[in-house]
């Protein structure tokens, strides 16, 4: 069992490649957290350290209802971790498993846009939006998580090297998958995989391997929505243009439109 001065650990509740995720009580609040503690083979390399707690350093920049908050940020000894708010609705998977009404699913976007948009104020944009780090608070609130892969924006600076790839290629922009300088923008297009995926029940682009999808997210055009979903085209055509200066250009745009949809167009449930 874990341990950490100021927590109450109760139980392992998620487990990934670089961090064990714990459910926890702070004992001088008695607020439930959950903290995210990195396996001790890679805390013991100092760079990986300092990129870790970098999450939470960025993270921290960002006050916002859809973003998740980092509460205590723990690089000390044999201990890396993250002690972040505790989200029980689960995970925008787990929502599109039970079904999700339109107007929901619409809103649900809507407070990513803002969020994001408010993120990309500030800098910084995150590289890896995905269902799985969409998660949701017990009012339903959809919350961004998982910053690990964000990077702060700063003049004459690109955000990733030439020829280097992060992310999830079912979810990746073609700037991200070629591995050029990002913006914002690529994030949208992120997004709006996401939002297609919530339509069709699947992504646009499939393929048999990571190099089948890349190519198709660089030379394939936007896939076409079924009749009953027609009054999305346009809005997924902008989410998913391939040049970046033909997608919307601000979280805030997009919002916009998808609102203009849910009140002018024949919305299906």
């Amino acid at each position: 069992m874990l341990e950490l001065p100021g927590y109450q650990v109760e139980r392992l509740i998620g487990r990934g490649g670089m961090a064990e995720v714990w459910l926890g009580v702070q004992k001088r609040t008695g607020r439930r957290v959950a903290i995210k503690w990195v396996f001790p083979e890679l805390a013991r390399h100092h760079d990986f350290r300092e990129l870790f707690a970098s999450e939470g350093r960025i993270n921290s920049r960002l006050n916002h209802p859809s973003i998740i908050q980092i509460i205590e940020v723990i690089n000390q000894g044999q201990d890396v971790a993250l002690v972040l708010e505790y989200l029980d609705g689960g995970d925008l998977h787990q929502r599109l498993a039970l079904g999700i009404h339109m107007s929901s699913a619409i809103a649900v976007i809507r407070d990513l846009c803002r969020a994001l948009d408010y993120a990309h104020g500030q800098g910084i944009i995150h590289r890896d939006v995905k269902p799985e780090n969409i998660l949701f608070r017990e009012d339903d609130t959809p919350v961004l998580t998982d910053f690990g892969l964000a990077r702060l924006l700063s003049r004459g600076n690109s955000l990733s090297a030439h020829g280097t790839v992060f992310g999830s290629p079912q979810y990746m922009s073609p700037e991200q998958i070629a591995g050029l300088p990002l913006d914002g923008r690529s994030d949208l297009y992120s997004l709006g995989v996401v939002f297609y995926q919530i339509l069709t029940g699947d992504v646009p682009f499939k393929g048999e391997d990571t190099t089948a999808i890349a190519t198709k997210h660089l030379q394939e055009p936007v896939p076409r929505l079924p009749l009953h979903l027609a009054v999305f085209q346009n809005v997924i055509d902008h989410m998913l243009a391939k040049k970046p200066e033909l997608r919307f250009q601000t979280g805030s745009q997009m919002a916009d439109a998808l609102e203009s949809v849910r009140i002018d167009g024949a919305v299906p449930n």
